[in-house]
């Protein structure tokens, strides 16, 4: 059921209605019938395929977090060199960054590329995946939150724009590349890997 955006967005994730507004960009929200917490699960729910549902990871290590946005292909990232390579750190330093907290006003299954305001400071970089030939196509994204609730509520938006939001507000920390170098090959993650025509 399409609820109004304002009543699902934190108050902290205000800036992505003022950035609809001031770009033009249309996004909508919807309360689901039941509760998700993988992208395949809101896929089968959506009757969707896998690749327009988009996922936020985000890897920490002791002092900060760095977000990575991407659809749901199939395969597995190279975190280390991906991190090295995009935000300057050592391998060793890398290497320190897991995916065992979420930034605050998110949990486990609804991670979002719409950090709240005042977790940004704590959020080194958002790094979104290029994606040509998904850029007009509506894709579902977490709202984050906590709680049952949060796993039945999600926005609807062009995929292309998502990154228009997140660099409208936080400028240079979003960088938008091709993660493609930094996919592990389906042998190597044990799954199957969606090619985008």
């Amino acid at each position: 059921m399409q609820v109004p955006l304002d009543r699902v967005l934190h108050p902290e994730q205000g800036y992505v209605t003022a950035a609809c507004r001031a770009l033009g960009i249309g996004i909508s929200a919807w309360r689901h019938p039941q509760a998700t917490s993988t992208c395949v699960e809101k896929a089968d729910l959506l009757g969707w395929p896998q690749h327009r549902i988009v996922k936020a990871l985000y890897l920490a290590d002791a002092s900060c977090f760095v977000g990575i946005v991407l659809p749901e292909l199939g395969y597995r990232l190279d975190a280390v060199s991906l991190l090295t390579q995009t935000c300057s750190l050592s391998r060793k330093r890398a290497r320190a960054f897991r995916m065992n907290r979420c930034p605050e006003g998110m949990e486990s299954g609804t991670c979002t590329p719409f950090p709240l305001l005042r977790t940004m400071d704590m959020v080194e970089r958002l790094i979104v995946h290029r994606a040509p030939a998904l850029e007009n196509t509506v894709v579902d994204i977490s709202l984050g939150g906590s709680g049952p609730m949060a796993h039945h509520v999600s926005c609807h938006l062009r995929y292309g724009d998502l990154c228009a939001i997140v660099r409208h507000t936080f400028g240079e920390r979003v960088l938008e590349i091709d993660l493609d170098p930094y996919l592990l090959s389906s042998s190597e993650a044990g799954l199957q890997r969606v090619e985008l025509a």
